[in-house]
């Protein structure tokens, strides 16, 4: 049900298959993600790539108030990859991130992070830091993952839509129903929803163990 109305409220239903769905209902903060033992090992037996876009997206959270969902959560997964099926991985991070480097105007997928740069009472990145390390990590011990630094992603590029209660949006609409506008120049990379779904779907079967940064 909550899916056909995430998917309903974008009129996507009728482009969707449902037969070739199979849903588990899971939760990223419990232990074998919340899976009954029939669920967990049809998972770890049938599935071949796990793509985890799922976080807790909070600005205002310090780290211990996310960690839980979406370092722990990256951790459980990442042990479902190495159970049964050995499953390719890949994690979805933030672009906040800045390159170790004396330019860092341009982070080249190459680029090591520079921790120095993360404001550590950013829970939120630093959730992303210590999951990114974690796929590192598994990088190390052979299992497939790739890392994809997204900026905001924007509406579908031919009808606009978009979701309205993302931090973008939201900030958006008070500045327009307040009318009080920030001084300065403020510049945003905002990606259509369906290109960066499009370049993901693309580079999940090129290429492993890469960093990319949307």
């Amino acid at each position: 049900a909550k899916f056909a109305a995430a998917v309903g409220s974008f009129d996507l239903m009728e482009t969707i298959d449902l037969s070739r769905i199979t849903f588990l209902r899971g939760d990223l903060s419990q232990q074998r993600l919340g899976l009954d033992d029939e669920s967990y090992d049809w998972a770890s037996r049938e599935i071949d790539t796990i793509v985890h876009i799922g976080s807790h997206v909070n600005n205002w959270l310090p780290y211990e108030g996310i960690r839980e969902i979406n370092v722990t959560g990256t951790r459980t997964l990442l042990s479902l990859a190495r159970t049964g099926r050995k499953k390719a991985f890949h994690y979805t991070s933030t672009c906040t991130f800045l390159p170790q480097k004396d330019d860092n105007s341009v982070f080249l997928e190459t680029d090591t992070i520079d921790k120095a740069s993360i404001n550590r009472y950013f829970g939120y990145d630093l959730s992303k830091y210590a999951s990114e390390t974690l796929c590192k990590m598994a990088r190390d011990e052979g299992l497939s993952c790739n890392i994809y630094r997204l900026v905001w992603v924007g509406g579908h590029i031919a009808s606009g839509r978009t979701k309205i209660n993302d931090g973008f949006n939201i900030m958006l609409r008070i500045i327009t129903t307040l009318k009080v506008f920030p001084t300065g120049h403020y510049p945003h990379d905002i990606v259509p929803v369906d290109l960066m779904a499009d370049a993901m779907a693309s580079l999940l079967s090129q290429c492993e163990n890469m960093d990319f940064n949307d």
